[in-house]
C-alpha cells in the first residue's frame, strides 16, 4: 500500500435513513407482544393457481396475506384500535394497511410505505393490481418530496411533530394507515421468520416458505408453511382477542379463504 493511500471509502448518510432512525425510536417506546405463527398454504397456492386462468397476472402471496387480514381485522376491530388524548380507543371501520413496496426512484430502489385502503372492502384482485400499478408507475412523487423536505427539520422539531400525530389516531390512519405488513420472505428462500420494529398496533411480517412433512389421507406428503411474525400493541390489546384473531386468520390463509368468482372482478 502506498503511503497515505486509504484502505475505506467514505460516503454520505442518505438523508432518507432519518426517517427509519425515527421509526425505530418511535416503535421502541411501544410495549409489543410478538407471535411467531406457522400457516399451511398448500390450498391457498392452488387457489391462486386457479384464480391465474381467470384473470390476466396471477395475485400475489403478499396481496392474498392483506386481502385476508382486512377481513380478519374487520371482524376484530380491537385490533387496530388506537388511543387518543381523552384517553379514549378509536376503532375505525376501514381497514387501511400500510406495506412496502419497491419503486424505482432515479435508477435506485426506494422502499415506499404504501397504503391500501379499505382493504377489508377491496377483492384480492383489486388488491393485487393496485400495489402492482404502485410498484411500476408510483404516484407518490408528491409523498416523496414531502418527506425529503420534512427530513431537513431539526430531530427535536420531527419529534414533536411525531407526538402531535402519534395522539391522534385520525392523522395516523391517514398517515400511515391502521395495521402494518412488510415482507421479507421475497427476498431469501427458506423458512425463517422476520421481527421488526412497530410502531402501529397490529404488525405483521411476512417471512420465508419452509417445506414440512404431513399425514394427508394416510400417507406421507410434504407441505409449504409460510413463516409469519404477528406483532400487537398489549396496551391496547389483551393477549385473549389477539389469540382469537390469530387463530381467525390462519383458518382463513389456510382455507384459502375467498378464492372464487367474487376476486375476479
Amino acid at each position: 500500500m502506498n503511503q497515505g493511500q486509504k484502505d475505506y471509502t467514505i460516503l454520505p448518510f442518505p438523508r432518507i435513513r432519518e426517517q427509519i432512525i425515527d421509526g425505530l425510536q418511535l416503535a421502541s417506546k411501544k410495549h409489543m407482544a410478538h407471535t411467531l405463527l406457522e400457516v399451511e398454504i398448500s390450498v391457498a397456492r392452488q387457489g391462486l393457481r386457479h384464480l391465474r386462468d381467470k384473470v390476466e397476472a396471477t395475485p400475489s402471496l403478499t396481496a392474498f396475506i392483506i386481502y385476508c387480514l382486512g377481513r380478519a381485522v374487520d371482524s376484530h376491530k380491537y385490533m387496530h384500535a388506537y388511543r387518543n388524548r381523552r384517553n379514549q380507543l378509536v376503532l375505525f371501520n376501514d381497514v387501511d394497511i400500510c406495506t412496502i413496496i419497491e419503486i424505482d426512484v432515479n435508477g435506485e430502489k426506494f422502499p415506499l410505505d404504501y397504503i391500501i385502503r379499505k382493504a377489508n372492502k377491496k377483492s384480492l384482485v383489486e388488491i393485487h393490481n393496485e400495489m402492482i400499478n404502485t410498484q411500476t408507475a408510483p404516484n407518490d412523487s408528491g409523498k416523496l418530496d414531502s418527506i425529503h423536505w420534512f427530513l431537513y427539520f431539526p430531530r427535536f422539531i420531527r419529534k414533536i411533530i411525531y407526538k402531535i400525530v402519534g395522539g391522534n389516531p385520525h392523522l395516523i390512519k391517514r398517515n400511515q394507515g391502521t395495521v402494518a405488513v412488510t415482507s421479507v420472505g421475497k427476498f431469501m428462500h427458506g423458512g425463517f421468520w422476520g421481527l421488526g420494529s412497530p410502531d402501529s398496533t397490529l404488525n405483521v411480517v411476512i417471512g420465508g416458505v419452509k417445506e414440512c412433512p404431513a399425514i394427508v389421507d394416510g400417507c406421507l406428503e410434504t407441505r409449504k408453511h409460510l413463516c409469519l411474525t404477528i406483532s400487537f400493541d398489549h396496551e391496547i390489546v389483551d393477549g385473549g382477542p389477539a389469540l382469537r384473531f390469530i387463530k381467525r386468520l390462519k383458518k382463513m390463509i389456510e382455507s384459502g379463504y375467498g378464492l372464487g368468482e367474487e376476486n375476479t372482478s
